[in-house]
């Protein structure tokens, strides 16, 4: 039974950052309810100042990933349970929060986990059998990658009469749980960002991602028919306002996003719709039944409130409200691949038999060839068809494993991407995170000291200076004097005790610290070792650096701010003195200035070792950069090497592969030609054999005779 269904279109607004702050923008988005109003920063002529919007849902910044699944994607669940499709198409400019909607973060779960997490439940609370696979693709430029498995074949969008669009060549891994498939998701993730740093894309956009999970349900009872739905998230990025004078590569770049605004527009306006542009780009194939066929859409425009971003954020609300004016038609999508299949033998056995009943008459030569190349496609249908049982998933799955994982390991990522290590760094986390506690702790003790501290050296000073001042007076007594200067020897031993605790807890600061240091370092240094790329690691490194740098400043900062403490404590006790009218002797003097006179001699030594080391570090670093230049200059060569290598490889099997399929065209023409030849021999021997039988019984009926 079919059902029409608008695409259920929702915005969602990225919260307004420091960043935006600090570069003096305003915030132009207002919502109310499910209207959403863009302010213009800068109307001119006839300009509207205010533009209104109307969707389905409308999401401020504050809104978290779950409350969207929540009250727009959850409802749908149990439509994709009875053999319903389902798409969501998170669409908008980079940096509006697109990624962070369907993948979430540590905090905060994204709505491909949560989607997976309500599918599973469904399942396995059904009571049905159930085979689910996951897929994970990347378009970019028109150019096909699968995020799962990396290899380098060509892949190609495919139409099949029975069981609809498929792309040959894109891996699918059987998942038999919601955390199969996330981890899935989030591997494909790792690989998509590392094959960006590989390619060194600086594209003016980013490319379109496309998450696809296939659920096949059967009653335990098996029998011919199932059901069969298609789950598909896709993070599609929009075009930015092309500038003046941009290269003719921007079109390349977003002729996917491009296309679908056209196939929206004439979905849209019916008076125009002829032939929708479906076929004009990779993407907009893709999602054909997203947009005006058979599934349920939900459609997640990303927008920022910057006025920096005024008309991006304008088109992109624009689009959104266009796409809920499409209809889509929703059935439920039986899997009864085994009547296919048994379909496509009998009609390849009809066809044989045809072929070989067939007569050497010239004017079924053309017939002939249309029911061989009739023959070949479907014998392909057929090995696509057998491809689709559970039996042949799984063990196609175990394939594009093994695969996956040498294609992963050949592109120095396998270790990262699978998380072989996760083992050791969450025994490194936690370590980290029970000494960051324990600093934590440390900081607080810390500053509650330094707090007494800096109250009692007040406290100090103010009896210091209450005692000069009644020394000036000459109004103390003896007793009184006692008293003063029994008070500050008193504050003096807390003060220097309370001194000698602070030190120990500085010192217990400082190695925590290093501890952490240390912790971090072998966390980074798993991190990079398991990434295998010369560049990701270099980035690493520096960053490390940078960081041990801060850190390196911190612990000198501490360490001048204890002796400004130490310094100020002897300016107490030398005014002490002072107050008691106690006088320094000449050797005194000259001891203190000669002092003097070597701390500044040792200043001026310390400057010149700083600007030595500064000169090495900045030599170490060009050292470094050469270092990793050569490497990486010998690592390109060793690459195209390979690569030659395979390529020669290749066209060797290219070439072979040409010759054998060349071989059985011929050998099927001659066999099928044989066929024909031996079929006419056999029309004319039956003839003859009759002929030769009337014969016979005219000769048996002379012999009657006589």
């Amino acid at each position: 039974m079919e059902e029409a269904m608008n695409i259920i279109s929702t915005v969602r607004c990225r919260p307004f950052t420091a960043s935006d702050t600090n570069q003096g923008v305003t915030k132009i988005i207002k919502m109310h309810n499910e209207k959403v109003i863009i302010h213009n920063p800068t109307p001119t002529g006839n300009d509207t100042k205010e533009q209104t919007f109307s969707f389905d849902h409308s999401f401020s910044s504050d809104t978290k990933p779950e409350a969207i699944f929540r009250d727009v994607i959850e409802p749908l669940v149990k439509k994709v349970l009875t053999g319903k499709n389902l798409t969501v198409v998170a669409y908008g400019q980079g940096g509006t929060g697109k990624t962070h909607t369907l993948s979430g973060n540590e905090d905060q779960a994204g709505i491909v986990p949560l989607l997976s997490q309500s599918i599973f439940k469904g399942l396995q609370s059904s009571g049905k059998r159930y085979l689910a696979t996951a897929s994970f693709l990347e378009v970019r430029n028109e150019e096909l990658q699968d995020l799962l498995n990396p290899h380098s074949n060509e892949m190609k969008i495919r139409q099949h009469p029975n069981l609809g669009l498929y792309i040959d060549g894109l891996s699918e891994i059987v998942v038999r749980s919601s955390e199969d498939c996330i981890k899935l998701y989030e591997q494909g993730d790792r690989v998509r960002k590392l094959l960006k740093e590989q390619k060194n894309d600086t594209s003016v956009r980013r490319t379109d991602d496309i998450f696809t999970i296939t659920v096949e349900q059967q009653q335990q009872k098996a029998s011919d028919l199932g059901l069969r739905s298609k789950i598909v998230i896709a993070n599609i990025t929009a075009s930015p306002p092309k500038k003046d004078g941009q290269s003719s590569g921007y079109e390349l770049i977003n002729k996917g996003v491009n296309t679908l605004h056209k196939v929206v527009a004439d979905l849209v306006n019916a008076k125009k719709r002829t032939v929708i542009p479906y076929r004009e780009s990779k993407i907009t194939r893709i999602l054909q039944d997203a947009f005006g066929g058979n599934s349920c859409t939900v459609f997640i425009g990303t927008i920022s409130s910057s006025s920096a971003k005024y008309q991006e954020t304008l088109d992109t609300l624009a689009f959104a409200q266009s796409v809920r004016g499409i209809k889509n038609t929703i059935k439920q999508t039986e899997d009864d691949n085994v009547r296919v299949i048994r379909e496509l033998r009998d009609e390849i056995n009809r066809l044989r038999e045809k072929l070989a009943s067939a007569t050497s008459n010239p004017e079924t030569a053309v017939q002939n060839k249309e029911d061989i190349q009739r023959l070949e496609e479907m014998i392909i249908d057929l090995n696509v068809a057998k491809r689709q049982t559970w039996y042949e998933k799984e063990r196609y799955s175990d394939t594009y494993e093994e695969d996956r994982r040498r294609n992963l390991a050949e592109k120095g990522m396998i270790e990262w991407v699978f998380d072989i290590h996760k083992k050791d760094k969450r025994e490194v986390k936690e370590k980290i995170l029970s000494l960051q506690q324990e600093k934590d702790a440390l900081s607080v003790e810390y500053k509650e000291k330094r707090r007494m501290v800096d109250e009692m050296k007040d406290d100090l000073q103010n009896r210091i200076s209450e005692y000069s001042k009644l020394g000036e007076s000459n109004k103390r007594s003896e007793e009184e004097t006692k008293q003063y200067v029994n008070a500050i020897n008193e504050v003096k031993e807390k003060l220097k005790h309370e001194n000698e605790v602070l030190k120990d807890i500085k010192k217990k600061l400082r190695d925590n610290q290093e501890k952490q240091k240390q912790g971090k370092m072998d966390a980074k240094m798993q991190y990079s070792a398991s990434r295998g790329n010369l560049e990701i690691q270099q980035v690493i490194e520096a960053e490390e650096r940078k960081k041990r740098e801060k850190e390196d400043e911190a612990i000198i900062e501490e360490e001048l701010e204890r002796m400004k403490v130490e310094i100020q404590q002897e300016k107490a006790e030398v005014q002490l003195k002072m107050a008691e009218g106690i006088e320094y002797s000449q050797q005194q003097i000259l001891k203190l200035e000669n002092d003097l006179i070597e701390m500044k001699a040792e200043r001026s030594i310390l400057t010149l070792k700083i600007s030595k080391l500064q000169q090495e570090k900045s030599k170490l670093e060009d050292d470094i950069n050469n270092v990793y230049k050569r490497h990486k200059e010998a690592f390109e060569i060793q690459k195209l090497q390979q690569f030659q290598t395979f390529r020669n490889y290749r066209d060797v099997f290219e070439q072979q592969k040409a010759t054998m399929d060349q071989s059985y065209r011929s050998l099927l023409e001659e066999a099928i030609q044989d066929a024909i030849y031996l079929s006419s021999k056999n029309s004319d021997l039956m003839q003859e054999n009759k002929k030769l039988k009337e014969e016979i019984e005219k000769l048996k009926d002379k012999t009657d005779k006589k």
